[in-house]
């Protein structure tokens, strides 16, 4: 983690996507990082600025999780094989959720 002394040389050496803001799922992942940021009343303008209705259960914070972290592998262009091998490694989402699989990926990808 990154907690002191982030520059634009660290940033900027980071793998982002260049087509993060331009892609038709930028919208999606960042309403998704808005509803799981939004913790507490503190949020409220900011939700009510951009539209978006804080979530309270953890089941659909999970989903959220999992939507997101399948949105990025999109974003990276990693194929379905890829993608299932990074969630079932890397993410402690993956388990909670039934069928991630054709939820969340077969959602998104075609391939």
């Amino acid at each position: 983690k990154i907690k002191l002394h982030a520059n634009h040389h660290i940033l900027n050496s980071l793998p982002i996507p260049i087509n993060l803001l331009d892609s038709e799922y930028s919208n999606i992942l960042i309403n998704n990082t808005l509803k799981l940021v939004a913790i507490d009343d503190s949020y409220n303008i900011l939700c009510k600025k951009f539209n978006v209705k804080r979530i309270d259960g953890l089941d659909e914070r999970n989903d959220l999780i999992i939507e997101n972290e399948v949105l990025v592998c999109k974003l990276y262009s990693l194929n379905k094989e890829d993608t299932k091998f990074l969630l079932e490694r890397f993410s402690k989402y993956t388990s909670t959720i039934p069928n991630f699989e054709s939820t969340f990926y077969m959602k998104y990808n075609s391939d």
